[in-house]
């Protein structure tokens, strides 16, 4: 059953103790979510509840990584240590298996395949591990509907639900045995997940709202 969103805010005081604790000690947090279309969707999303939390002392951005791969030792000091992010959460997979937009530079790459897959997201947990970087987290990626470009035989674009849940699968096995933080969405993404307005994103809906609010109650819980 879908959260009533209307009254979200009231039901979620724990946030909210959170988000008042930061707003008292004048302390700035910035949450940033790694990946491409979904993570600015998502950073989107977490930044409604922070209006609506009322506090301008908590911040979400999004970073650009179209492959796991790309999230290397340059693009951590970079983009995460250099930004001086507080919290950083990393999706990076849409574009490992899904239909990559034509005139991309990386319109003709094939597939990622799962032996691919794992190494690239066990070689940017090393690099994240071997830096200086704080607060990580790897995020679920999410299921996208079957639109006309994933039942074309051969298919355009490979994100069915089952291939989604093998990348999950791996994410959640790497994260679990290298001591990564792990945050699950697929409990809300799951029941709902060929809703998506486009086939693809989950944005201005009850479904991203209440991710974005189960993302805050993951990465708020801390000492101020």
């Amino acid at each position: 059953t879908l959260i009533n969103l209307n009254s979200k805010i009231k039901e979620s005081s724990l946030i909210q103790d959170r988000v008042l604790a930061v707003n008292e000690a004048n302390q700035n947090i910035l949450l940033c979510f790694v990946g491409l279309s979904h993570a600015r969707e998502m950073a989107a999303a977490v930044n409604l509840w922070l209006q609506k939390l009322n506090t301008s002392n908590i911040k979400a951005v999004s970073v650009d990584a179209q492959f796991p791969r790309f999230v290397n030792q340059q693009f951590i000091q970079n983009n995460i240590i250099r930004r001086k992010c507080t919290r950083t959460v990393i999706a990076a997979g849409q574009w490992s298996v899904g239909r990559i937009p034509p005139g991309s530079k990386y319109a003709r790459l094939p597939p990622t395949q799962f032996p691919q897959y794992r190494d690239e997201i066990h070689n940017m947990i090393v690099d994240l591990q071997a830096s200086d970087a704080n607060g990580i987290f790897l995020r679920s990626i999410h299921y996208n509907s079957l639109g006309d470009v994933k039942l074309t035989c051969p298919p355009q674009d490979w994100r069915h639900p089952a291939v989604i849940d093998q990348l999950n699968m791996i994410i959640k096995n790497l994260t679990q045995s290298m001591g990564v933080q792990f945050i699950d969405t697929s409990q809300i993404i799951g029941p709902m997940w060929d809703a998506a307005g486009d086939f693809c994103h989950y944005r201005n809906d009850d479904i991203s709202s209440s991710e974005a609010l189960y993302m805050l109650g993951r990465l708020l819980p801390f000492e101020i």
